[in-house]
């Protein structure tokens, strides 16, 4: 997939970026450790929300998004992003011919 060239125009949402660490604690349970690693700004194009249905039956809504910028920043698939108000797990990052990445983002709303 190609992506079409990013304008300075289309950079209009800073997202705080974050790297997130996993640890297990003494009583069996797991540490989250979440450390900003910068902002970047790009161009945020949210996909129509989706009703998704868990392993225990109970049904919640699952928000998706691309954000499109011109460098990955450092960041991975499992860090975060908080943008629009919102937390956001980046599940994938691609990078297009046009030496852009696209980052597949996710929610629980």
């Amino acid at each position: 997939m190609t992506l079409s060239p990013l304008k300075a125009l289309n950079l209009q949402t800073p997202a705080r970026c974050y790297s997130v660490a996993s640890t297990e604690t003494a009583q069996g349970g797991r540490l989250k450790t979440r450390t900003l690693t910068g902002t970047i700004w790009g161009d945020f194009q949210p996909d129509v929300p989706s009703l998704v249905t868990g392993t225990d039956g109970r049904g919640y809504v699952l928000q998706t998004a691309t954000f499109i910028v011109r460098t990955r920043a450092g960041l991975a698939p499992k860090d975060e992003l908080h943008l629009k108000g919102a937390d956001w797990i980046i599940r994938s990052i691609d990078e297009g011919a046009d030496q852009n990445f696209r980052l597949r983002i996710e929610r629980t709303v």
